[in-house]
């Protein structure tokens, strides 16, 4: 794990005001020798609104649905899961390659989702202590999210082994 990662990760939340979770898709953030992220950047069940209630209609999403589109358009995009929770989805690309995904925020609608109404009541006690969806302030994020993703693969390509590298970009080929 890498210390000084994790604490700038920790600074980037605090400083933006929002949750980041960072997905890996093809063992990026994992080689031989460790791992780069503790598990609690790896899941989105970190956070209890994602946690209770997680199952295979939440990795359907995440997995499915928004990789798919990040492969096609590699570009930030706004996602909906399926309990009315809003992120930003941000690919970290090497080499052109969709090696994770920065999930960022979570925000709640202005009416409870129907999704919520199947949950217990204890997600809704946190569902109502996410922040509003406000389109134009997250308008503003997207280039910054861009930029920390840039900043992430760097991290990771440096500290990672060369041959780790080589066998991660084997296995995206």
């Amino acid at each position: 794990m890498d210390p000084g990662l994790e604490d700038q990760l920790l600074a980037c939340e605090r400083r933006l005001g929002i949750r980041l979770c960072i997905i890996d898709h093809h063992g990026s953030l994992h080689h031989r020798r460790g791992t780069l992220l503790s598990a609690r950047w790896q899941s989105h069940r970190s956070a209890p609104v994602c946690d209770i209630g997680f199952g295979p209609r939440c990795v359907q999403h995440c997995r499915d649905q928004v990789n798919v589109r990040l492969e096609r358009k590699p570009a930030p995009f706004v996602t909906t899961c399926w309990k009315g929770l809003r992120e930003i989805a941000v690919p970290v690309r090497w080499q052109g390659h969709h090696l994770a995904t920065l999930y960022a925020g979570t925000w709640r609608q202005a009416s409870l989702p129907a999704a919520g109404a199947g949950l217990p009541q204890a997600w809704t006690s946190h569902w109502r202590n996410l922040p509003l969806w406000n389109e134009a302030a997250v308008e503003g994020l997207r280039e910054v999210l861009l930029l920390l993703c840039e900043g992430l693969t760097q991290r990771l390509i440096q500290a990672m082994p060369v041959g780790d590298l080589a066998a991660i970009h084997g296995q995206i080929l």
